[in-house]
């Protein structure tokens, strides 16, 4: 499946179905070494403003935790980037595709707790052409219900 990283207005960046299809249930992306902390342990983690999260030694954006009631679910894979500098949100590196998900009114994936770690699973059958890519999304809100 031809997913690529794009630029989108306003947003920064954002992962892209560019060309082919995208069935109903099909994984589209996940997180690639899954890990997760005890809720409690994750907040204690945290800068005073909640944006950033201290691990491997370094500060790292807040929102690479997926979150729900009891555990925050993060990716190993996030070691290799690192912030531009202390208090700039952008990052050096190359962080997992999944890390470009933007937040949709009318989102195409869900998340879905599979392996330990987060999924984005297709909900519904989504085609794109090299001319109408179709910006994957997601719903920032709650997690997925199987989760609790």
């Amino acid at each position: 499946m031809p997913v690529r990283v794009r630029l989108v207005a306003g947003k920064g960046k954002g992962l892209f179905l560019v060309n082919g299809t995208i069935e109903q249930g099909d994984v589209v992306a996940k997180m690639i070494n899954p890990a997760s902390f005890p809720r409690a342990a994750w907040e204690k983690k945290l800068d005073g403003d909640g944006d950033r999260v201290k691990l491997w030694g370094k500060w790292l954006p807040a929102d690479m935790g997926v979150e729900d009631d009891k555990r925050v679910y993060y990716d190993r894979a996030m070691k290799r980037v690192r912030l531009k500098t202390p208090k700039d949100p952008g990052l050096a590196g190359r962080p997992p595709k999944w890390y470009r998900l933007n937040h949709g009114y009318d989102p195409n994936l869900e998340m879905k707790l599979k392996d330990g770690g987060i999924a984005w699973v297709a909900k519904r059958r989504l085609r794109a052409g090299p001319r109408r890519p179709v910006e994957l999304t997601f719903s920032y809100k709650n997690p997925h219900p199987s989760w609790t």
